[in-house]
């Protein structure tokens, strides 16, 4: 485990209990996809084979929520994103990306056809689908959508449960076999690396911060809590109540909600942090940009191997942990500064 180094000189450590899983939401089938609508406080869930879509509030204590037609009833429904005003869901069995109408006023329709398609995320005026090995880029400019492939050469097993793709700082990461992965978005062609080597596979998982994330894992009971590469179990249900917890997300207050493949219900998780130092992570700063010589980078809290890149995606510049790197041989250009969940760019005058 790598230390996490602050600005006061403290040793920030984590110990992580669940405090409490009980039912968020209970229907007549199982889930796929969850999305967490933080501008609304909503939850939006997918039913694998109802053909819809429920919608609840995401601090409501009662069992009322709103159910929108998604279509294809029996076609086993995976990923699920909501981009803006509109809602995405994948439709496995059909080989197709839907637009559902949240109103119930528009016919849900496919805009893409991907074999199988799983994981679903997006933001701006792309999709992004893991299908197979294979991850997809959907231009939502065009009508229908744009479809190319992205990225190829996932490592899963082919038509697997891994439904992980969460957008991230800039970087889109998913799921592989006792891995997560991560492209930069910003920077084409795009490069798969990995961000995290696992004792598990994560079918899916999601932020707290910028320290944490948690993780379904591929034995179908458990949910990680991963601190700086560190792999602690948050939750572990081997009962009827929670069997496959799946896609999942973080709602704020350490709290997170899973949807399970079987047992009809998500499941809600309460996660305290005891004994724990708080602070407020800063943001890198870089500077002076435009650089000639040199580049000094201000606010790291994590000591790390820092790598540039040029908008090809070549690593053109490799260093160890400093603050300060030298960048005068580098030819007159932009550029970029890769750090732990960050990407800085900069001009070489």
């Amino acid at each position: 485990m790598k230390n996490l180094l602050l600005s006061a000189g403290l040793l920030l450590t984590l110990t992580i209990q669940a405090q409490e899983i009980s039912t968020f939401l209970n229907t007549s089938g199982p889930y796929g996809g969850i999305v967490y609508e933080g501008d609304t406080n909503s939850i939006y869930v997918a039913s694998e084979f109802a053909g819809v879509v429920y919608r609840k509030d995401a601090i409501g204590s009662d069992g009322t929520y709103q159910t929108i037609n998604s279509g294809g009833e029996g076609s086993m429904q995976t990923g699920l994103f909501k981009l803006g005003s509109d809602l995405y869901v994948n439709r496995w069995h059909d080989n197709a990306v839907v637009k559902v109408g949240i109103d119930n006023q528009v016919t849900p329709y496919a805009i893409a056809t991907i074999p199988h398609p799983e994981g679903l995320t997006g933001r701006g005026n792309k999709l992004y689908v893991t299908s197979g090995t294979s991850i997809y880029e959907l231009d939502l400019s065009t009508s229908p959508a744009t479809v190319n492939v992205m990225i190829s050469g996932l490592e899963v097993s082919v038509f697997g449960p891994e439904i992980g793709l969460k957008i991230y700082n800039d970087f889109l990461y998913v799921s592989e076999t006792n891995k997560i992965s991560r492209i930069n978005l910003n920077v084409t062609p795009y490069v798969k690396e990995t961000y995290l080597n696992l004792t598990f596979t994560p079918l899916s998982f999601a932020w707290q911060d910028d320290l944490t994330l948690f993780a379904t894992s591929n034995d179908y009971h458990t949910i990680y809590s991963i601190t700086d590469g560190r792999a602690d179990i948050m939750v572990q249900d081997n009962s009827t109540n929670y069997p496959s917890p799946n896609d999942l997300v973080y709602i704020g207050d350490h709290t997170v909600l899973a949807a399970c493949m079987e047992g009809y219900n998500v499941l809600k998780a309460q996660v305290p942090l005891v004994n724990t130092i708080t602070y407020t992570k800063p943001k890198a700063v870089l500077y002076p940009n435009p650089a000639t010589n040199y580049i000094t980078v201000n606010n790291l809290d994590i000591v790390e191997d820092a790598t540039i890149i040029n908008t090809l995606g070549q690593t053109v510049a490799q260093y160890k942990p400093t603050e300060k790197y030298d960048v005068s041989a580098l030819p007159a250009g932009i550029y970029y500064l890769q750090l732990k969940g960050q990407s800085i760019k900069f001009v070489k005058e």
